[in-house]
């Protein structure tokens, strides 16, 4: 697999295998492929993981996903930042399409 650099930005494009294609710049990334591939990716999430997915999306902060989930902060950290880097999504916007597609509510009561 080949990354071709864009223009003179540092934005770049990545084929990261089956149609699925991962475009990236100065600290941000974003990977999109077919339904498969977003499912796939959930599926490699831990159960906490899965816990922590709509509350990031829902727009919570740390804090407030850690009280949620009963743990500290720096766990709750953790866990996003863990979810984000599976599920190939930088900057938040695409995991919230991401969950959006997987049909994983965005609402928190």
């Amino acid at each position: 697999m080949q990354t071709r650099k864009l223009g003179k930005s540092d934005l770049q494009i990545t084929p990261i295998g089956d149609g699925a294609w991962a475009i990236g710049g100065s600290g941000w990334h974003f990977a999109w492929g077919s339904q498969d591939d977003n499912h796939q990716r959930f599926e490699s999430l831990t159960p906490r993981e899965r816990d922590v997915l709509p509350l990031v999306v829902s727009g919570l902060l740390n804090k407030q996903i850690a009280a949620q989930i009963g743990t500290s902060v720096a766990a709750g950290k953790v866990h996003r930042s863990q979810l984000m880097r599976k599920m190939g999504a930088n900057p938040l916007p695409a995991l919230v399409r991401m969950a959006e597609k997987l049909g994983i509510s965005c609402t928190v009561l």
